[in-house]
């Protein structure tokens, strides 16, 4: 099995030899999915990522979930490993964090843990079996470790594969969404 180190650096390759029209069109499938599940129905407030190249685009999701009148809060970076939870709202600015991510200004609201319905997670990779990889920094692994509600993952058909190195404070995804398919490990 390939070290995590080495997973991330193939599946970087890996994405770079998607097209574009792949990226889109996987993205609205997703969205498509995701916008139908019981979770985003249910939810009131959602805790989501602003996207990156060449990950699932969030921005669909988000602009729906605004219009079905929901709260988004996505992620700022405090420090290297924590991120705070952060109201936004349309029309809101956003500033380049010194990890080059869009993220919410310090003055955005912070949201509590509490308030979150439903999360969807960004991953490096994943597999059916609900194992994720992220970036490497842990973010998502130590907010996981303290939310106790619904968690998806929504990612790419073509970039999930079959092991995924694991270790003792990796969390399992109960759900992924993909544009071909929804999984549920565990089930």
């Amino acid at each position: 099995m390939l070290s995590k180190k080495e997973l991330r650096q193939r599946i970087k390759a890996k994405r770079q030899e998607l097209s574009p029209d792949y990226y889109q069109s996987a993205s609205q499938s997703i969205t498509e999915r995701l916008l139908k599940t019981e979770a985003y129905h249910d939810a009131q407030c959602i805790f989501t990522f602003l996207t990156m190249p060449r990950e699932f685009d969030t921005e669909g999701l988000i602009r729906q979930a605004w219009q079905d009148g929901k709260t988004i809060v996505v992620p700022r970076v405090e420090r290297m490993g924590e991120i705070s939870l952060r109201r936004y709202d349309q029309g809101d600015a956003l500033i380049l964090s010194s990890l080059n991510i869009e993220e919410p200004s310090p003055e955005a609201e912070i949201v509590p843990i509490e308030a979150i319905d439903w999360v969807t997670l960004p991953c490096m990779t994943c597999n059916p079996k609900g194992e994720r990889l992220g970036y490497g920094g842990g973010f998502y692994d130590r907010f996981l470790a303290q939310y106790q509600g619904k968690v998806t993952l929504p990612y790419f058909e073509k970039l999930m594969v079959d092991e995924i190195p694991m270790a003792p404070h990796d969390h399992l995804v109960p759900h992924i969404v993909t544009e071909a398919a929804e999984y549920f490990p565990g089930r």
